[in-house]
């Protein structure tokens, strides 16, 4: 199987390689071309779009709240069985 890179180079020198027609590779080419152009405006479109964004931002910030109750909860547990274990039973 050969590659599109020179089935394009054999057709702008005049061909030689049986397979695709000149046309066919043009085609191809083309649809090859059509598709990056799709694909880069799209990713274009996806960078400017701010709902993106707002969803990172809320990520970081849910991120931030589980650390300080992680940290909250950490230090309590700590001082509340400190506490706990300086009661005696009699």
């Amino acid at each position: 199987m050969m590659s599109v890179r020179r089935y394009a180079r054999a057709a702008q020198h005049g061909g030689g390689l049986s397979g695709p027609t000149s046309e066919g590779v043009n085609a191809v080419l083309m649809k090859l071309c059509a598709r990056a152009q799709v694909w880069w405006s799209d990713l274009r479109r996806r960078a400017s779009e701010q709902g993106g964004a707002t969803a990172v931002e809320y990520a970081i910030m849910v991120g931030m709240i589980a650390a300080v109750i992680v940290t909250a909860v950490s230090l309590l547990g700590k001082a509340t069985n400190s506490g706990f274990s300086t009661v005696k039973f009699p």
